[in-house]
């Protein structure tokens, strides 16, 4: 229960700074990688090699799946849904990580682990990434590490949750450039 109140507390804080702040217009690389390369050649001609080309150094394959899986589910392109759901998964992130750790850890330390993560995550200090629906990458790159670290590393080698874990750090290796740290 303690996961969900954070999950909803920090998804919650960053719906507030997308309401205040957050617009429908895309910007940044938005109008270069997905409306250019990705969106354009997609409704021409259902090419989708830009879900897995280089942006910049870059291969930001579950970013561009996403918002392009949001784009034909809503059949426009919208901005603030696309900052929505990477608020979502920013928030799922950070409490996934506080669920794994709090079940590992005492009471008081879960608490505390809890309300450092409550604090540092709903501060709207990262605003242009929260009001941005272009940087899931981030939050997918931490969150395929934590899985693949937690895979490999916690269970026995070739069972389902190492190879879980081997699956994770391939798709963290498509999510940023750094990836490959995993």
């Amino acid at each position: 229960m303690l996961a969900l109140a954070l999950f909803l507390t920090l998804w919650g804080a960053r719906l507030v700074v997308i309401d205040r702040f957050g617009s429908d217009i895309p910007f940044w690389n938005q109008w270069d990688k997905e409306a250019d390369k990705l969106y354009a050649e997609w409704f021409e001609s259902r090419d989708a090699k830009h879900l897995i080309l280089p942006h910049n150094e870059h291969r930001i394959f579950p970013t561009m799946a996403l918002n392009l899986g949001l784009i034909l589910a809503s059949g426009q392109w919208d901005a603030r849904m696309e900052s929505v759901v990477s608020a979502a998964l920013n928030a799922l992130v950070l409490a996934g990580f506080f669920g794994w750790v709090s079940g590992r850890v005492g009471r008081g330390w879960a608490l505390a682990i809890g309300f450092v993560l409550t604090a540092v995550g709903s501060a709207p200090i990262p605003w242009e990434n929260v009001v941005s629906g272009f940087q899931t990458q981030f939050y997918f790159l931490i969150g395929f590490s934590l899985l693949a670290i937690g895979g490999l590393l916690f269970a026995p080698a070739f069972s389902g949750r190492w190879w879980a874990g081997v699956a994770a750090a391939s798709l963290a290796l498509v999510s940023m450039g750094s990836g490959m740290l995993c």
